[in-house]
Order: C-alpha cells, then structure tokens, then sequence
C-alpha cells in the first residue's frame, strides 16, 4: 500500500516536470478551480499541460528525461501517462501540512480504481464520492468526472463539498487573488501565496546562511513562467522591511557572480555562464524581483532534476508523510 501513495504522487510530480521542463492560464481561466478550494487556502501553484503540449521545446525536454520504475508501473497497469492525458493541474496549500491537488485530465477510471483497489487502500464514501485513503487516511484520492483529487483527507473533502454546492471559496481571499491577478496572461506555469518556511530550508539556497536568515523574513512571492521558443521567468519575493529585500538582492547578486566565476573557469560550463548572465535581480520597497530570459536552446543543454526530486520538496505534503509509514 505504501508504494500505490509514492506511485501516485510520482505521477502528480511527473505531471509538473513535464511542464516545468518544458492556452492561457490566467486569474479567469483559473477561477473555476479556485472556487473548488477552501477560502483559507494560503497558497496557489497551476501548471497548463495542455498549453505546454504543443511548445516543441517542452517535447523535445520530456523526451530527454526518463521516469521511474514506478511510474512506468503505474502507466503499463493504467495506460495513464500524465504528461500525455492531463490537461490542467493545481496545486493548494490551505494550512500547514495541507495539501491538495486537483488535477483535470483524460483517464480510464476504472483502471486506476482497480490499480488502487488492488493495493488494499482503505476506502471510505463521501457525498456519494469514493475516497481511497493512505495508511492513516491521513491523505487520499478520489476520482470525480475527469478530475483527480488527491492531497490531505480534509482538504479533499473540502473539494468535494464545493463540487456539490457553493460555499466561501478562495476567490474570497483577497490578498491570495490580488496576486493571481498580477500572473501575466501567457504564463502557462505560475504560483502565487505565502511563504512556507518549511520548504523553504529545503532549497539549495538554504545553505547558505546569511540568506536562509534573510528568508525568513520573506513573507509571500508570486512566480510566473512562460516557455516558447525561449523561457521567461519571474519571481516575486515580498518582505517585511525594505532593507531585507535589498540585502536579498545583493546577496543573490554575489551569489551569481560566484557562481558565473566558478563555471567561467571551467571550459565545460559555458551554458551555464550564459544562464547566469540571463538572471536580473532588482528590489524596490519591500518587494524582491527575480527575472530571467533564455534561450530554450539554452534550457536544454543545462542539468535537470528528475521529477522525484521536484516532487520531493514541493508537491507531496503528508502525501509523503503517508508513504513512509
């Protein structure tokens, strides 16, 4: 039972690779979604597949990247290959070690039900639904229509509840949807919410300890990606004071310039001068902006991590909390 919770949410993860690695995705197309979530619902992560699909530059980087055993498991057992049959995946935290993902795809029902079934999952009925829990029911998955639900039981729950009729959404939370609102209409990737210290000291920028301090004062961002034939990438990090933000910017900058020097010195690594070259930092006030223009040749040349590890830090939540019991 514990390897069907990782296989799910290898997929989950795989789903965002094959963006990430990689139609509009804008505050309106997003609000049927985000009147599914509850309205305490702190922070907002949507990635269009769909929209993704037909960028070459995403296909050619999906093809270099292989998955996991599991995975592959899962889409022999199923057929469901997520960077194939998903259309649209959202990602909510709506409290600490709670987590939900809704995803809207093309799948055979049945065939993941059995796959699941098949694993013993604990199984409970709510509001007519069929919910296939973890271990501690602490988290579970549900199949509705052409959505996958999946993330914290009480989350999901919550979903489902505003499935079947209106209630206080998180199109009611004003400062999560004046950030939604800042997304620039082609991003096909963006994220939006408070900033979670937790997954926060799990960033390589952790180590460095002048900046994991400064981090902590980081108190929301925004983060937007469009991917064509080249890659444009911003993030928005808010402060409590004006002088964090600026003390940010120049230890990022020295971050950079170390690294831009490090891989200067190695004839391996010109890509990779080039990348850093691409990244502009700026503060002003309290805000912290992070913007970088690439090449797409540029992207693929560079070292990727597997889904696995993207998903680790970012998406399973007490997913896998669950699987490691």
């Amino acid at each position: 039972m514990r390897q069907t919770w990782k296989v799910m949410a290898i997929a989950a993860g795989v789903i965002a690779m094959a963006a990430s690695a990689s139609a509009q995705t804008t505050a309106v197309t997003a609000e049927g979604i985000l009147k599914l979530l509850p309205a305490e619902t702190n922070s907002v992560a949507a990635i269009d597949v769909k929209a993704l699909r037909s960028v070459p530059l995403v296909q050619e980087l999906i093809q270099t990247r292989g998955y996991s055993s599991d995975l592959k498991a899962l889409s022999a057992a199923t057929g469901f290959q997520p960077e194939r049959d998903a259309d649209r995946v959202t990602f909510a935290q709506t409290g600490k070690g709670r987590v939900a993902m809704i995803a809207e795809a093309s799948y055979d029902r049945a065939a993941l039900e059995r796959y699941v079934r098949e694993r013993n999952a604990a199984i409970e009925t709510y509001r007519g639904h069929t919910l296939y829990g973890g271990p501690d029911r602490a988290s579970s998955f549900s199949f509705v229509d052409r959505f996958i639900l999946g993330g914290d039981t009480e989350t999901v729950k919550q979903v489902l509840d505003r499935m079947t009729a209106p209630a206080p959404n998180a199109t009611d939370n004003a400062s999560l949807m004046a950030r939604v609102r800042t997304i620039e209409p082609d991003s096909q990737i963006w994220a939006v919410g408070q900033a979670d210290a937790s997954l926060l000291q799990s960033t390589p920028l952790s180590v460095v300890q002048p900046l994991s301090d400064l981090m902590k004062s980081l108190t929301a961002g925004v983060y937007q990606m469009r991917i064509d034939q080249d890659i444009h990438v911003k993030a928005v990090g808010e402060f409590q004071h004006a002088e964090s933000a600026r003390t940010a910017a120049d230890l990022l900058r020295g971050l950079i310039a170390v690294f831009r020097a490090q891989a200067a010195g190695q004839q391996a690594q010109p890509e990779m001068v080039k990348f850093l070259d691409s990244v502009q930092i700026d503060s002003q006030e309290a805000s912290l902006t992070v913007v970088i223009d690439a090449p797409g040749e540029l992207l693929k040349s560079l070292p990727l991590p597997r889904p696995a590890a993207l998903l680790r830090p970012v998406i399973t939540g007490r997913l896998s909390a669950s699987a490691a019991h």
